[in-house]
This record gives structure tokens, C-alpha cells and sequence, in this order.
């Protein structure tokens, strides 16, 4: 009988050894399931820090760094061909240049240092929307209510009507 016994208590030490077997795999499970959620918390963050400081440079930025923004201007003295004979005022002047080319310089200088009471509009010639119009470069027109009162092509007819104005 006492072989009996002994075998008994090999089953139960086995059982034993099965149950700590059992135990040690289920701990080992959830200790590489709480890495792996580690790890990948750590790529998300370090994707986030890469995109933040890189990328859009939104957090993270450097204060040396200045950001300036210019804000657009919009010059109302310069209109299209189509709209040379539509302006509110009564009596004003319309240059048409080719502001791409040398020789259009003076020309806009001297509007830009126009004193007078008549407003002088610009009509930029090398604009794309400017291109079926039927003056030439460089053109000055004077308009009253509308109308086309006098027609200038020469630059030193151009010069003089801006440095001294008069309407018929």
C-alpha cells in the first residue's frame, strides 16, 4: 500500500505544478499586453511631438522665430480697361501703361507724386485682362461725365497733361 500512496501524491504535486503553470501564463499575458500598450502610447506621443514641432510647428516653436504678416494692399487707382469710362467722378484722367516695360517708370512715378484735383486711375497694359483694349502704350485719356475729351499718345503730351491739368 504504500505504493499506493506515493502515487497519489505525484498526481497532486503535478496538479499543484499545473495550477502555477497555469497562473504564471496568465500574468505574462497581461504583463505583454500592458507593454505593448506602452509602446504604442509612446509611437503616438512621439508622432504627435514629430508633427507638432516639424510639420505644422504649431507647439514646440522656438521664440526666435518671429512670424510677420503683411496685409494685402489694394491700390483703387489702378482699374481695367473695361472700366475706363465708368468711375464716379465727373472728371478724371485714365493712363494706360504697360507697367512690365523701362520706360513706364516715369510715367507712374509722376502719377504717384500727382498733386492735382483730378484723379488719374492707371490701366496696366501687361495685365492678361487688359489685352483687347485699343490703346496703346502709353495712352492718356481725359474724361468728363463719361466721355473721352482728349486723347494723348506722345510721352511728353502725357507728362505735361499731368503736371498741368485742364478740362475743355
Amino acid at each position: 500500500m504504500k505504493k499506493d500512496t506515493n502515487k497519489t501524491k505525484e498526481i497532486k504535486f503535478e496538479t499543484k505544478q499545473l495550477k502555477n503553470t497555469t497562473v504564471d501564463h496568465d500574468n505574462s499575458a497581461v504583463t505583454t499586453f500592458i507593454i505593448a500598450l506602452i509602446v504604442i502610447a509612446v509611437l503616438v506621443g512621439g508622432l504627435y511631438y514629430v508633427n507638432a514641432k516639424y510639420v505644422t510647428k504649431d507647439k514646440y516653436q522656438d521664440d526666435t522665430t518671429t512670424t510677420t504678416t503683411t496685409e494685402p494692399s489694394y491700390d483703387a487707382t489702378v482699374i481695367l480697361a473695361d472700366d475706363a469710362l465708368k468711375q464716379k467722378e465727373t472728371e478724371y484722367m485714365v493712363v494706360f501703361v504697360d507697367k512690365s516695360k523701362d520706360d513706364s517708370s516715369y510715367i507712374t512715378s509722376l502719377i504717384s507724386g500727382y498733386k492735382g484735383d483730378s484723379k488719374i486711375y492707371t490701366v496696366d497694359l501687361s495685365n492678361k485682362m487688359n489685352k483687347d483694349t485699343k490703346y496703346t502704350n502709353p495712352t492718356l485719356i481725359k474724361v468728363k461725365k463719361g466721355k473721352v475729351v482728349e486723347t494723348l499718345t506722345t510721352t511728353q503730351d502725357i507728362y505735361s497733361a499731368i503736371d498741368g491739368v485742364k478740362f475743355n
